[in-house]
């Protein structure tokens, strides 16, 4: 049986994680001193995002769960909960809201700025000309 000897050993290795750890220690501190400016177009918008909140009812003010809230324009979207509920954060302060439901009227609501956004849905009274049973 032959025996060889390793070089290096632990020496080695510990060298090797010092010299790594000066290099990313280096670049932290070159990237880590970069600063957004307010000129930066998405840091104005985050500025702009707000939380609304709100409760959707129907028309016997009794809370609607499952009902969409949508901000116009985007793919941002929230579903009320059980209480009829919801949480949404919106991108702008002018952004409009769309509430949809099945049997309901589609609504649209400007936000505004305001943070508490409170909705009574209208039923959709509309007439089916045929019916299919299957």
């Amino acid at each position: 049986m032959k025996l060889t000897s390793i070089k290096g050993g632990l020496f080695d290795c510990s060298q090797k994680i010092v010299l790594l750890s000066l290099i990313f220690t280096g670049l932290f501190l070159i990237l880590g001193n970069q600063r957004v400016s307010g000129n930066d177009p998405v840091s104005e918008e985050m500025l702009q995002q707000r939380t609304v909140t709100g409760t959707i009812l129907d028309e016997n003010s009794n809370p609607m769960p499952g009902v969409n809230i949508q901000v116009e324009g985007t793919t941002l979207g929230v579903i009320s909960d059980v209480n009829g509920k919801y949480t949404i954060s919106v991108p702008r302060t002018d952004a409009v809201l769309v509430f949809t439901f099945v049997g309901y009227k589609e609504m649209k609501v400007a936000s505004s700025g305001r943070t508490t956004i409170d909705v009574t849905m209208e039923p959709s009274v509309e007439s089916l000309e045929e019916v299919v049973v299957v």
